[in-house]
């Protein structure tokens, strides 16, 4: 794995335990080091092969948080992130 793939599997690991703990799209890009909204809803769809929308609405009913901004709990560490690049 090359340093940029590294780089963009954590990032994209870090995005996905912020967006199950409730954060919004744009606070989670820019958290994760993503210089705009759109290139880390592009990243994301790439890797994971489902769009933020689908991710977030199944993390959110799978951990019961009916609301963008509760807690919804932590993404397991050995969840799997695809390779990209």
């Amino acid at each position: 794995m090359t340093y940029p793939q590294w780089r963009t599997r954590t990032r994209l690991f870090n995005a996905m335990v912020l967006l199950a703990e409730g954060a919004t799209v744009t606070d989670t890009a820019h958290a994760c080091g993503w210089a705009s909204t759109s290139a880390f809803v592009g990243i994301f769809a790439q890797a994971m092969g489902t769009t933020l929308g689908t991710y977030r609405a199944c993390v959110l009913n799978q951990w019961g948080v009916g609301h963008a901004g509760g807690r919804a709990g932590t993404v397991s560490q050995s969840a799997e992130v695809p390779e990209v690049g």
